[in-house]
């Protein structure tokens, strides 16, 4: 399996998981800066650096699969950065990889969780959950899957 580039974009920091090798697995994890177009550049830096190929983005989707205000900041982020590259671009559901990162690491307190948020830690955990859930999808390739089917639907409805 070749290289690819998960994103968890927030809105001061995108968090970032190289995944690569077979099986893959997470082998660079980090957070950018996004004010002032910081994080697209270090990300396009990356994705040469490395010839990943691939985009991972998550997306946070509704229960009902539409999309808030957050996910459409994050359609715009992608929007800007497909521009700039020729990296393939898969959009994964989101929601809820902060808990998911907060239940893992037992981040029980929300002075531990604002730790770990300005260090860049969880954006940089959550970018290995949003991974991970593109690797399941790959394994299972299974349309009826909710959380692949939200993202088709959103891709029809919204194509970047």
């Amino acid at each position: 399996m070749s290289r690819f580039l998960a994103l968890d974009i927030g809105s001061q920091l995108v968090g970032y998981a190289v995944f690569e090798g077979d099986p893959a697995r997470c082998s660079q994890k980090g957070a950018f800066s996004r004010p002032q177009n910081r994080a697209q550049r270090e990300i396009l830096e990356l994705l040469e650096e490395q010839e990943i190929s691939t985009l991972v983005i998550g997306i946070p989707l509704g229960s009902d699969g539409g999309y808030s205000a957050q996910a459409e900041d994050a359609v715009q982020f992608c929007r800007r950065l497909s521009r700039r590259c020729s990296a393939e671009l898969y959009l994964v559901d989101e929601s809820f990889s902060t808990q998911v990162v907060s239940e893992r690491e037992e981040l029980s307190s929300a002075s531990e969780r604002q730790k770990w948020k300005r260090s860049g830690a969880l954006d940089a955990e959550a970018a290995v959950v949003i991974g991970e859930r593109y690797l399941a999808w790959k394994e299972r390739r299974d349309e009826s899957d909710k959380l692949l089917y939200r993202v088709i639907r959103f891709l029809e409805e919204e194509p970047l």
